[in-house]
Formats: structure tokens, sequence, C-alpha cells
């Protein structure tokens, strides 16, 4: 059974890692038009129901949203129109060894990636590996190595 030690989720993106930081899967999906909150929560709650699909019950939830991290925590309530895809995800996070943390969007650089493909693509795909438009940001999270943003302020 894979232990998955990552995830990454922005905007529909998901990168699913096992403990040495191999990619397992690649995800991105397409929400239509919607609130960013909404469009990040249901890409986080996505994520956790295909972790569970694959049968991988430890996930460590990576996320640059505060917001969504704060409604994992139970600060925040999450917007209603996902409240029974929510009570769907809580009662299978019970089953499941789950933590959730949040990271800067410069360590969250391959979700970044891969949410501009959805944003360009709006389609739906799958990775079973590193795809390869988000190699070079990948091996560098893998190797420590940091990312930096800039502003022209």
């Amino acid at each position: 059974m894979v232990q998955l030690e990552d995830i990454l989720a922005i905007l529909g993106g998901a990168i699913f890692k096992d403990h040495s930081g191999q990619c397992l899967n690649c995800l991105v999906d397409y929400y239509s038009i919607h609130d960013a909150l909404y469009a990040e929560f249901n890409a986080a709650l996505s994520a956790i129901l295909f972790a569970i699909s694959n049968g991988w019950m430890s996930l460590w939830f990576e996320c640059d949203s505060t917001m969504v991290v704060e409604i994992f925590k139970g600060n925040h309530n999450p917007p209603w129109k996902l409240l029974n895809k929510w009570s769907k995800c809580k009662a299978a996070m019970a089953e499941m060894d789950f933590r959730v943390s949040h990271i800067y969007r410069e360590g969250n650089s391959c979700a970044d990636k891969l949410a501009n493909y959805w944003i360009n693509s709006k389609v739906s795909s799958i990775w079973s590996s590193t795809p390869n438009f988000i190699v070079h940001e990948f091996l560098r999270n893998r190797n420590h190595l940091p990312n930096y943003r800039f502003n022209s302020h």
C-alpha cells in the first residue's frame, strides 16, 4: 500500500507524492466559473476522494489557501454548495491518517503550474507520472531548491 506524504492542491490541481517524493499522480479538474474559495475547496475535496479511491489512507494535505486550511481545521465554514461533499470527505477522513497544513505559494509552484494548465485547457486530466510542463518545478521542489516570486511594485 502506498503511503502519501504530500498533496498540493490549488484551483483544481493536485499532486500526489509518496514518502520519498516520487510522483504518483497529478490531476486537474475544471469546475466552470465559481469564486476562488469554492474552486480551491472543491479541488481539495476531490483530491481527498481521489486518494481514498486509490486506497491511500495516509494523507498530508498542503494548501496555499489559508481559508481552505481553516475550514479543514474547523475554524471556518465551508461554502454551502459543498456541504454534502464535505460531509462525505469528513466521514472518510475520520478513517484516515490525515494532516493539513498551509504552504506558501512559492512552495507550491507545481500546483501553480497545474492550475495554469487547468485555466488554459478547461478540461479535467489525470497523469500517472509527472507531466512534462511541471518537471522543472517538480525537480526543484524534490531537491529542496528555493522558488521566488518577484513583484514589480
